[in-house]
């Protein structure tokens, strides 16, 4: 079997994954690191090794998901989210325009870090450890930062 029926066959493991972890930024970006991995993963394969290629895949390419996010968790601190996020918290129309900086004045430190982490794609769990809080407070933090976003925006609209 060739890499490309292979890979016919069993791309969509890819997204399930993705989906899983709910990827949607720089979801092009991981898909492709994924197809790599899949590629090593289809010539070191030893089916006496394990029972089923599926299953096979679906867990190494999970944990090597979740790899690529604590990589890019280490290098956080170098994350500009200016230049990735302004159409995430903007809103557009002949009146009204919110940047992501003006909106991050309004934030408090910890709602300011979730915010951060939220829009590189953290889960609740990943999110939670990194900022040594229970998901109880991640949600929050959440109810806390889009009733902000609404109420300024409410406010910026008058």
């Amino acid at each position: 079997m060739t890499f490309e029926q292979f890979h016919d066959k069993h791309q969509y493991i890819i997204h399930c994954v993705l989906k899983q972890y709910q990827v949607k930024y720089q979801y092009d970006e991981y898909y492709q690191q994924l197809l790599i991995k899949m590629w090593q993963l289809f010539l070191d394969y030893n089916c006496s090794k394990s029972s089923s290629i599926k299953n096979h895949l679906f867990i190494r390419l999970k944990y090597y998901l979740i790899d690529l996010f604590r990589q890019q968790g280490a290098s956080l601190t170098n994350l500009n989210l200016e230049d990735h996020t302004n159409d995430l918290l903007s809103y557009d129309d002949s009146e009204f325009t919110l940047s992501l900086e003006q909106f991050r004045t309004i934030l408090t430190n910890q709602e300011q870090q979730w915010l951060e982490l939220k829009l590189a794609g953290f889960t609740q769990q990943e999110m939670a450890h990194q900022l040594n809080c229970s998901t109880s407070t991640l949600k929050n933090y959440q109810k806390r930062v889009r009733q902000k976003f609404i109420n300024n925006y409410f406010e910026m609209k008058r």
